[in-house]
């Protein structure tokens, strides 16, 4: 099994919004290497009130809980956006398939 932390991608919560950089120019994004089709399995510490998974212009929602599951379609970068009571957040990672 193959696990990364995910980078952050924006956040905004309560007061304070961070925008970085599109995940498609950054060279810091974690590679994720994995067979195509192989599901991933992404843990958070809370318990969101939304979850969807980004890749291109692609959007799947998931079911929003602390731990989702998901099949990537592309060797892209990713990116789960989550919402939760008092703001939402978004996280980036590099698929590669092999």
């Amino acid at each position: 099994m193959t696990e990364k932390w995910l980078a952050y991608s924006t956040y905004c919560w309560k007061v304070a919004c961070v925008d970085y950089i599109s995940p498609e120019m950054r060279k810091d994004l974690p590679v994720l290497r994995i067979r195509r089709g192989q599901p991933v399995t992404m843990h958070l510490g809370f318990v969101p009130s939304q979850l969807s998974v980004s890749q291109g212009n692609r959007t799947k929602r998931l079911v929003a809980r602390k731990t989702a599951t998901w099949r990537p379609v592309a060797g892209v970068a990713s990116i789960f956006a989550v919402r939760k009571a008092g703001g939402d957040a978004s996280y980036a990672v590099r698929v590669k398939l092999r």
